[in-house]
């Protein structure tokens, strides 16, 4: 927030924006009104994204219920406290006395530019009292070298390390210098992300009545990636991603009084003729009745067929994927694309038990060819066995093998049919996690079952910082994600359930 400790907050932000995807619509400002930090951020962002931590309006009873649940009494000020926590760098500042006193509803997160090993990006503090929001600025920096410098009149301050950090209308600002001073610009002359064409059609009324909002320009990232590349890179990568047809995305964050839900959706790109329902596969629904992990993935053979064609056809790379593919028939006798890529359809996994002695876990395989799909699997334990230095030991079974290492109590099972010993989808938890998503899960965690696991772990004995968030980790339901159909766009949602 304030000083060498911006990249740390950044990250913090960033990771909290990325576990909330964060923002609402509007946030706390101060003088005329509310602001809107997005109205700050440069109309060229790669990347932004914001969090309420105090909603006001009418998602705060919502927001108060959930967090609750996972944070304790008070979310509030837990979030403000891990914030101060984070941000600072002299460990001086105290949340009650030094921040709270100034700190808006919002915390925001803007990037500029990426490169190879670095980038340009900024954080935004809504500040409803900028005077106090310069004072732990100040205290914060007591007795750490820095550089003042001015920028179309606003004063800021520039570490030894290169971040700066400044107050823009009402909001504190951290960051890199080129993304400090492209948030002033965008103060000053009203040109901003919010402004933008590509923000209202891609972002528009979405972020409205809910507590966070991210938006990613993908195009847009590659290719400032790619003008970090060396040589004749730099110059053929831009040209072949200017014919991808890469839209934004946009995530957003529900918290309501029985979950925390996520949507996120790339508006422009043409919806899936086939439905939500290609986005997951049925196979789940017949995995083992006990399962705490579950996931299934619809026709994976013809996806990575689709990739590998287009790396066959790529004349950067193209050679190099032939030759790895060459190599493969030479070492194994199986050809990729026939063998392996057009015998695989959906597949699933999964994972049981709740103890050390009692997990185990397997595949299942459905396949649109399933005598190539047999000849294949029963040459694969002969191929791990070779090559797996006695790290593990895989033997052939009825319809698959199995693969056991060491310190396994039970193998892994990879099969070509699923068990009938009970369905996951006949369970009173998956028919919620289900009608939670409002369609057939790709996803789905028993996260008591594995919470449990967790908790049992060796790892975990010693760990006082797990034993003391196991009580709010307990209000964890479920984890489900999948793909519903929302006003004709395709939105990939995930869910956390909550007791």
């Amino acid at each position: 927030m304030y000083v060498v400790g911006v990249k740390r907050a950044f990250l913090a932000c960033a990771v909290a924006v990325l576990v909330a995807v964060s923002g609402c619509g509007s946030v706390a400002g101060t003088g005329a009104g509310t602001i809107d930090p997005a109205t700050l951020a440069p109309p060229g962002a790669l990347a932004y994204a914001t969090f309420q931590v105090a909603p006001q309006g009418p998602e705060k009873a919502n927001f108060d219920a959930a967090f609750s649940k996972l944070l304790g009494a008070d979310p509030e000020t837990k979030l403000g406290q891990a914030f101060t926590k984070a941000a600072q760098t002299s460990g001086k500042l105290d949340y009650q006395a030094d921040v709270k006193p100034w700190l808006g509803d919002s915390i925001s997160v803007v990037v500029t530019r990426v490169g190879l090993h670095d980038g340009d990006f900024a954080m935004l503090v809504a500040s409803t009292d900028d005077a106090k929001a310069q004072a732990a600025i100040d205290k914060d920096l007591a007795g750490v070298h820095t550089d003042s410098r001015s920028y179309r009149d606003v004063s800021y301050e520039v570490l030894d390390d290169g971040t700066v950090n400044g107050i823009v209308s009402h909001f504190l600002v951290a960051g890199t210098e080129p993304a400090f001073k492209a948030v002033v610009d965008a103060s000053k002359d009203g040109n901003s992300l919010a402004g933008s064409d590509q923000w209202k059609k891609t972002v528009g009324d979405r972020a409205n009545g809910k507590v966070g909002l991210a938006y990613v320009d993908a195009k847009g990232l590659l290719q400032s990636l790619a003008s970090n590349l060396p040589g004749m890179q730099r110059v053929t990568t831009p040209l072949l991603l200017g014919l991808l047809q890469l839209h934004p995305f946009v995530a957003t964050l529900d918290a309501k009084p029985d979950s925390l839900v996520v949507d996120a959706s790339s508006p422009g790109t043409p919806a899936d003729p086939r439905g939500p329902g290609a986005a997951s596969s049925p196979l789940i629904e017949s995995l083992p009745t006990g399962s705490w992990l579950a996931a299934a993935m619809p026709d994976v053979g013809q996806a990575l067929g689709t990739i590998a064609g287009a790396l066959q056809a790529n004349p950067l790379i193209g050679g190099t994927y032939a030759h790895v593919v060459d190599q493969i028939r030479a070492r194994t006798g199986l050809d990729l694309d026939k063998d392996v890529l057009a015998a695989v359809g959906d597949v699933g996994v999964y994972v049981q038990g709740t103890t050390l002695r009692t997990v185990r876990g397997g595949a299942v395989i459905e396949s649109p060819k399933p005598a190539t799909l047999a000849r294949t699997l029963r040459r694969v334990p002969a191929l791990i066995n070779r090559n797996a230095d006695g790290h593990v030991v895989a033997a052939a079974r009825v319809g698959g093998f199995d693969v056991k290492g060491r310190r396994m109590a039970h193998p892994f099972q990879v099969r070509r049919a699923p068990h009938m010993s009970g369905k996951l989808g006949q369970t009173d938890l998956f028919k919620k996690a289900a009608a939670a998503i409002g369609e057939r899960p790709t996803l789905f965690v028993d996260f008591a079952k594995a919470l449990a696991l967790a908790a049992r772990s060796p790892h975990h004995s010693s760990d006082a910082d797990f034993k003391q968030a196991l009580p709010r980790l307990r209000r964890i339901e479920f984890v489900a994600a999948g793909a519903r159909r929302d006003g004709g766009l395709d939105v990939l949602r995930g869910v956390l359930g909550l007791r």
